[in-house]
């Protein structure tokens, strides 16, 4: 994730900017093993990778950041809802 990153905010200044940056800093200080940013316009996001004990120091970030947990589904896709 991190190779990924790096390549992605060569391509272009627009990529990133300081308060991005320093986010992406903050999270690879707090032991992340990995963060990339998705999304685009505004609206996106971190996939960040890490030990599980890495939840409770994100908990802490201050500001406007919003914490998602996701988890791993190993049975695939499944129908949810049938109309």
């Amino acid at each position: 994730m991190g190779d990924a990153w790096k390549e992605k905010r060569g391509i272009s200044a627009a990529v990133s900017g300081s308060e991005i940056d320093s986010l992406h800093d903050e999270i690879m200080s707090l032991g992340a093993s990995g963060a990339k940013l998705l999304g685009a316009g505004g609206g996106g996001f971190f996939l960040v990778h890490g030990e599980s004990s890495l939840r409770k120091r994100l908990e802490k970030l201050e500001g406007k950041n919003r914490l998602i947990p996701l988890g791993m589904d190993h049975k695939g896709s499944t129908i949810i809802f049938e109309g």
